[in-house]
């Protein structure tokens, strides 16, 4: 039987580990999707209020609910695609 050369190694990933990693990567991505991205959007929201109670409207404040609206709008976007009749 032949020798594998001096700094060559065979090893083999098996199937099951790499389908695993995979899911767990999907698992992950959901749970940003799902939970990270909302909660970014409510705290974006609720950040510009109270600074908008204590200074006033101004271009940070918009830009803070702006930046809500476009967050939430991401999660409501992929929620409209399932529905195949809309």
């Amino acid at each position: 039987m032949r020798r594998p050369r001096s700094g060559y190694q065979v090893t083999y990933i098996p199937v099951l580990e790499v389908e695993t990693r995979m899911v767990w990567k999907m698992i992950a991505r959901w749970a940003v999707m799902a939970i990270a991205v909302p909660l970014a959007a409510v705290g974006a929201r609720r950040l510009s209020q109270a600074v908008e109670s204590r200074r006033g409207s101004s271009r940070v404040t918009r830009l803070l609910r702006q930046s809500a609206d476009a967050l939430q709008g991401v999660t409501r976007q992929s929620q409209r695609r399932r529905r195949w009749w809309r």
